[in-house]
């Protein structure tokens, strides 16, 4: 039998310089607050916006937090879960022996985030559909994640569009990322535009809007001007859904079960 720890819990966010990405982070992190009242919870970036993870953590210190979850708000485990996050973690509690921190998993292969996009998929292709029905066969799906160098990473990528096609009845589909993999979106989108598929389904696998996400926003209603005999269906990323809000709170509750 497992006994759980009460703690308080530092989301940790990438950053970004878009105020909008900011904004939605937070209002996530609000949101978790209403799924765990009376828990003690702060949040703090890797770069780009304030506070620091390492400023955030010192307010949680001087408030008396002693039993820190670090729940990434990161969508893998790759650079910045693997090695960015744990180094500060690390550092801080060389500096403030007499404070246990534990780092919880990174959303990853989460069923909540799977079914969010799933709906919305589906929901975009019934809007779709009354406007032209088109068989399922005769459309993809693209997935556009952010990219990495971390094969485990790259992997589960792979696995969320194949849920995703699975669960959406589509047996076309395709990953590309924005940067660093490959393919990227210009190539991928290159790949399909010229073959049989009418419909082209995007989605844009992030959490949060900001500069990377624009660009891919942007390149995409560029491609599907130049191919008005094309149907080109935009999809959201997950900004506010609360099922994000939902998955952090299953990330927190493993950890404090361990």
């Amino acid at each position: 039998m497992t006994t759980q720890k009460a703690t308080s819990i530092l989301v940790c966010g990438h950053g970004s310089r878009d105020p909008a990405a900011i904004e939605e982070f937070t209002g996530v992190v609000g949101a978790l607050r209403n799924l765990l009242p009376g828990v003690d919870i702060d949040h703090g970036f890797l770069e780009l916006a304030a506070p620091s993870i390492s400023e955030a953590l010192e307010s949680m210190y001087k408030r008396g937090c002693r039993n820190i979850t670090a729940l990434p708000g990161m969508l893998f485990a790759a650079a910045h879960v693997k090695e960015d996050i744990p180094e500060i973690l690390s550092d801080f509690g060389k500096d403030h022996p007499d404070v246990e921190i534990s780092l919880a998993r990174e959303l990853g292969l989460s069923d909540n985030l799977i079914e969010a996009a799933s709906k919305r998929i589906n929901s975009a292709l019934d809007q779709a559909n009354e406007i032209a029905r088109l068989e399922n066969d005769q459309t993809v799906l693209m997935v556009v994640g952010r990219g990495s160098r971390d094969k485990s990473a790259l992997g589960h990528q792979e696995e969320i569009s194949a849920r995703l096609g699975e669960i959406c009845g589509l047996k076309h589909f395709r990953t590309c990322y924005a940067s660093v993999a490959s393919p990227q979106m210009d190539e991928a989108l290159r790949d399909v535009v010229p073959g049989r598929f009418k419909r082209i389904v995007f989605l844009p696998w992030f959490l949060f809007t900001g500069v990377v996400v624009n660009r891919l926003q942007g390149r995409f209603r560029e491609i599907s001007d130049e191919n008005p005999a094309i149907d080109f269906v935009e999809v959201d990323y997950f900004g506010n859904h609360p099922l994000v809000a939902q998955t952090f709170a299953d990330r927190y509750r493993e950890s404090i079960s361990l």
